[in-house]
């Protein structure tokens, strides 16, 4: 019986076949100050992306080996139908608007890096090749980051910080800081992994990089999930005592007045534990919002008040800056549950695949996806991060890593159970 490591071995050398055009997309994709600054626009809402898209679907698809067909696509139909369905009451509701036509297409571009990757993944050298697609635009993100920030100058926390958005041309700092929350687990746990010593060190690099720009991206959601995601990724490495031992020891340092975080981080980071009364304006605006689109969603609890339509009817012209209420209030039940059923599907393909699978690679990543996961469902009660395609993509290209991999494993166990009765 060949071990795991033979058999993925013999897969490698099989697969020589490459999408260049999906490797291109994905390190592209975080880049909004490139393709929507630097690259010319199509019109009506095509850009270079859309091209390489298509390109990459056209490639993948012409590639016969491989299938679009897994378990994950019912749930990603569903949720897709369910949006479709809020976009549908939302026209019925209020005037039609192209504007929430293109956020919705933007939102299901984001959906065909599951398909496309998960089609175009032929074998390891595939899966290595689009993680490092992930990594490539990580240093020039951190570039453009911190020239942003060198530029505002500052000795303290203050408010304009928060503008500092980098790469995210159209978002902000919440958003860009939420990308760094989620992602650097994934390369923390291939880092850890890496063998080669450069390729490790470019690794490590990125890590600091990240953490950088997350501790100055001034985002208290993004601390918090990042901690919470943290706490996951050290419970399944079995390194929850290492943490606790870490954390022990800030929290002797803090207490002995030891600046153990930068003081701009320091001061942010304790506006969230204030008095009722001196809480910030942005923490009152929003517990306003939630109140109010809690009471559209008693209006209307089965299917909402339809996609995009909160930020039209209240006085402030906000969204909810949170996921969930967001989804109750525009999408009602129908929309929340498709969401709830996919994310537990996910995160129980990264469980399923710590399980079954014997290779170190497949199990480091099913680990990192699953506190990148457990990061984005703590950071989307603080904003809407599953809906703009420049933060959100990274993960349905690591979730279609995690259901071929699971694929693979789950295939070679039924072989293991079947081979004995041959012998």
């Amino acid at each position: 019986m060949q071990s795991t490591d033979q058999a993925i071995s013999e897969i490698e050398e099989k697969s020589e076949w490459l999408n260049w055009p999906l490797l291109i997309l994905i390190a592209l994709v975080p880049l909004q100050n490139i393709y929507l600054g630097k690259i010319p626009s199509l019109g009506a809402g095509i850009n270079i992306l859309n091209v390489l898209m298509l390109f990459a679907f056209l490639k993948a698809s012409s590639h016969t080996e491989t299938s679009y067909s897994n378990p994950m696509n019912k749930f990603i139909l569903f949720l897709t139908l369910s949006y479709i369905l809020s976009f549908i009451v939302g026209s019925s509701v209020m005037e039609w608007d192209d504007k929430s036509m293109f956020v919705l297409k933007d939102m299901f571009f984001a959906y065909l890096f599951f398909f496309i990757t998960y089609k175009s993944i032929t074998g390891i050298k595939a899966i290595k090749a689009i993680f490092w697609a992930t990594v490539i635009p990580l240093p020039y993100m951190f570039k453009v980051f911190y020239a942003n920030l060198s530029w505002m100058g500052f000795t303290g926390y203050k408010d304009n910080l928060r503008l500092n958005s980098g790469t995210f041309m159209e978002l902000g700092s919440n958003e860009m800081a939420a990308f760094y929350a989620t992602y650097t687990f994934i390369v923390f746990g291939f880092a850890i992994l890496e063998q080669e010593k450069k390729r490790k060190l470019f690794l490590i690099a990125c890590v600091i990089m990240n953490v950088y720009s997350l501790l100055y991206g001034f985002s208290r959601g993004a601390y918090l999930a990042s901690i919470v995601g943290l706490v996951v990724f050290c419970w399944y490495n079995s390194k929850v005592r290492l943490l606790f031992a870490g954390l022990a020891i800030i929290f002797a340092l803090l207490t002995a007045g030891v600046d153990v975080f930068p003081k701009s981080v320091t001061e942010r980071f304790n506006s969230s534990f204030v008095e009722e009364e001196e809480l910030d304006e942005s923490v009152q605006i929003r517990l306003i919002l939630w109140d109010l689109a809690l009471d559209k969603f008693q209006s209307s609890p089965l299917v909402g008040i339809g996609f995009g339509n909160f930020k039209k009817m209240n006085s402030y012209g906000l969204d909810t800056h949170n996921y969930y209420v967001k989804l109750l209030c525009e999408g009602g039940l129908v929309s929340f549950f498709a969401f709830v059923f996919f994310m537990i599907a996910s995160f129980k393909s990264g469980i399923r695949l710590l399980k079954v699978s014997k290779n170190k690679y497949s199990q480091k990543l099913a680990i990192c996806f699953l506190a990148c996961m457990t990061s984005l469902i703590i950071g989307n009660y603080f904003g809407d991060r599953f809906t703009h395609y420049p933060l959100i993509s990274y993960f349905y290209v690591y979730l279609a890593m995690v259901m071929k991999s699971l694929e693979w494993s789950e295939s070679e166990q039924q072989s293991e159970n079947i081979s004995p009765a041959f012998n």
